[in-house]
């Protein structure tokens, strides 16, 4: 069994949306960000405008309605996309299970979490992505490029696709990465597969790092589990990045 032996340095996490089952386009959007400032200080801020476009394939804010989008509760959805500061971080906490509750072991347990590892609140909602089930908000932890070496989950994006062609999926099941440029909008799309069949790809918002990983560090996959219901299955890959091993010259 696999277990989080080097924690992500999470420092920034998208705000995260999935439409409703009832809507036939269910590509994730990027509503926001939160980030760590200096001095343990954080903000949030909403996008906006072009930038808001080039995050979430040329959709619009115009068109969240028609999504059946209704806002982020804890945030003016009129807000310009400045920042916001103050006690936000704690907004997004609320989302994980409380540490005082006797189950929390297990809810570590469940995202590969060590009972002894201290993840900082970014890398724990990171993690967790902070998902409730009640209304299609995730965190989701972009990851860096630079980092040298790191344990995390992933999730299949596009899993509903591809699940009729695949071969039995069990846990422990080898994953490969396979850079795939060709597919849709993305060129740093990466696409998974079990036995040569695709299982999914990576999300859009975390390919850019992958991508560069699979240049740069030596990483090792398997499928951990399947989670959510038939209609919306959510596969979640086991991932280690480890620095590629150079040979000291004579």
């Amino acid at each position: 069994m696999s277990w989080i032996e080097h924690l992500p340095k999470t420092r920034k996490l998208i705000l995260a949306w999935e439409a409703p089952t009832s809507v036939k386009n269910r590509t994730r959007w990027a509503i926001g960000e939160l980030v760590e400032q200096e001095n343990s200080n954080f903000a949030f801020r909403y996008y906006m405008d072009k930038e808001f476009e080039a995050l979430n394939q040329g959709r619009s804010r115009s068109d969240l309605p028609a999504a059946g989008y209704l806002g982020y509760p804890a945030f003016s959805s009129t807000n310009s996309g400045a920042w916001i500061t103050g006690e936000v971080v704690d907004t997004f906490k609320r989302r994980l299970l409380r540490s005082d509750r006797p189950d929390y072991g297990s809810y570590l347990s469940h995202f590969r979490i060590p009972a002894l590892a201290t993840p900082s609140t970014m890398t724990l909602l990171g993690l967790t992505q902070a998902r409730l089930p009640s209304d299609g908000f995730s965190l989701v932890d972009p990851l860096d490029a630079e980092w040298s070496q790191c344990d995390l989950i992933l999730e299949a994006a596009g899993f509903r696709h591809y699940k009729s062609e695949l071969p039995t999926c069990e846990p422990g099941s080898p994953v490969n990465l396979v850079a795939d440029p060709m597919a849709g909008e993305d060129p740093h799309a990466v696409k998974m597969q079990i036995q040569g069949k695709t299982l999914g790809y990576v999300n859009r918002l975390q390919s850019t790092a992958v991508h560069a990983w699979l240049e740069s560090r030596v990483i090792s996959t398997h499928l951990l589990r399947i989670n959510g219901s038939t209609e919306r299955p959510r596969p979640y890959l086991f991932v280690s990045i480890r620095e590629i091993e150079r040979s000291k010259a004579a």
